[in-house]
């Protein structure tokens, strides 16, 4: 029984896929050299400087929604734990009773402030009455004295011709009158404001219901960054830190805040102050401003 026989080719070994494939190396792009490096670098930043440039006006209500977020984390890992819910549901339930206590907060200091603004707006032609009578006494009285310097005397008496006492009160008069009776366009400044504030808050609010929900992603994203061995350990470690130290300084300056706020309104309060409760508020505000304060 005759064995098949095997041909060999000395010259040209044919190699099967099989062979082919597992003969193959990994390949491995070419190191990038110095001007290549620096026109990807320049190209990147003049990007990053285009898009920021191109979405300024995106970048307050990020940061403020992102800091809400961080505000309200403990409470959305509470409502899970407590209600045995997803971080989802969780988020929802939070940011529905934060949007419940804003509506009605809001309606009542509008309710305020529109009281407030609407007295001001009242008083103002009377006080400018008030103002036009006082400047006239003052200068009726001034009228009467004299100032010498040297050989020098200055006085209203010696004004120059054609210049009265009436007529100077009537140009300050003149000069008051459109500040006052611009009192409707400064009412319809004042809504225009408060309806662009209401955008901006509701965008706000969307933004920092997307940032709480994937908030756990994010941070897993960051230490997955941290791929050697030994550094994942480091970046937990320091995002543990971080995540520590601010938790304990925000809200430590918004429980501060509350508490300048409510101090200040209640002291104007007692006090007979106009306006106590914007007042408080902006006090709150300025609390976080470390050197300024509310003060």
């Amino acid at each position: 029984m005759s064995q098949p026989s095997t041909s060999t080719n000395s010259g040209n070994s044919y190699k099967t896929p099989a062979n082919f494939a597992g003969s193959t190396t990994p390949h491995e792009s070419p190191p990038w050299s110095v001007p290549i490096k620096v026109i990807v670098a320049v190209v990147v930043l003049l990007l990053s400087a285009l898009v920021i440039w191109r979405f300024q006006s995106l970048i307050t209500p990020l940061v403020l929604a992102a800091i809400l977020a961080y505000l309200l984390n403990p409470l959305i890992r509470l409502a899970g734990e407590r209600f045995n819910v997803s971080r989802g549901m969780a988020v929802l339930i939070v940011y529905a009773l934060l949007l419940l206590i804003a509506v009605g907060g809001g309606i009542a200091l509008g309710y305020v402030a529109f009281e407030q603004a609407s007295r001001l707006i009242q008083l103002l032609p009377d006080n400018m009455e008030e103002a036009a009578q006082i400047i006239q006494e003052q200068l009726s009285v001034l009228s009467q004295r004299t100032v010498t310097v040297g050989t020098y005397t200055v006085g209203l008496t010696n004004l120059p011709p054609g210049v009265t006492l009436q007529s100077l009160v009537q140009q300050v008069v003149d000069l008051l009158r459109p500040i006052f009776s611009g009192s409707g366009t400064f009412a319809a400044q004042i809504a225009q404001a408060t309806i662009s504030g209401i955008s901006i808050g509701f965008l706000v609010l969307v933004l920092s219901v997307y940032i709480a929900k994937d908030t756990p992603k994010i941070w897993s994203s960051l230490s997955d960054l941290a791929t050697q061995p030994g550094y994942r350990q480091d970046a937990d470690r320091l995002m543990a830190d971080f995540s520590r130290i601010w938790d304990a300084y925000l809200r430590g300056q918004v429980i501060l805040a509350l508490v300048i706020g409510i101090i200040v309104s209640l002291m104007l309060s007692l006090l007979g102050v106009s306006n106590a409760l914007g007042l408080g508020a902006l006090s709150g505000v300025l609390e976080f401003l470390p050197i300024a304060g509310p003060f």
